[in-house]
């Protein structure tokens, strides 16, 4: 699996921490700012789409709109401080959380493209129309783990 994207950034919160920010996950329905992970990659513009989410501890579907017009798949790996958010077809980004020191950690952002067959190639074009969306998100997102 190729990454499409990659970043990386320091902040200034302890692993443990940091962690429980980034999997802080209620089930049922949630607004944008009570899952940083889903306000990193779907919020765009000035609103929030309808969220259901269901399932865990470690696996979640957030279904999107109302009605439904998407899923994201989450999956939490406690042991590697990681969440992997899968779209329907193209779509896979992970989140890991790694130590920096005792007072900061770092944040990695991974995107792959995981088309296949035919759809691959057209996953790689999406991949790179959405690369600034993508810087936009994982910056979005730190800020906000940052000032919780």
């Amino acid at each position: 699996m190729k990454h499409v994207f990659a970043k990386h950034t320091r902040i200034a919160i302890p692993l443990d921490k940091l962690w429980g920010r980034l999997v802080h996950l209620p089930t049922g329905q949630v607004r944008h700012g009570h899952v940083p992970v889903l306000l990193a990659n779907q919020y765009h513009g000035d609103t929030f789409p309808p969220c259901h989410i269901s399932g865990g501890p470690e696996t979640f579907v957030a279904a999107l709109g109302e009605p439904v017009t998407h899923r994201v798949y989450l999956y939490t790996n406690p042991t590697n401080h990681s969440v992997t958010m899968k779209g329907e077809w193209w779509y896979s980004g992970t989140y890991t959380v790694k130590f920096h020191d005792q007072t900061s950690s770092e944040l990695h952002y991974e995107v792959a493209n995981v088309a296949r067959g035919w759809t691959r190639p057209l996953g790689r074009l999406m991949a790179g129309r959405a690369r600034r969306r993508l810087e936009e998100d994982f910056l979005r997102l730190a800020k906000q783990l940052s000032s919780r």
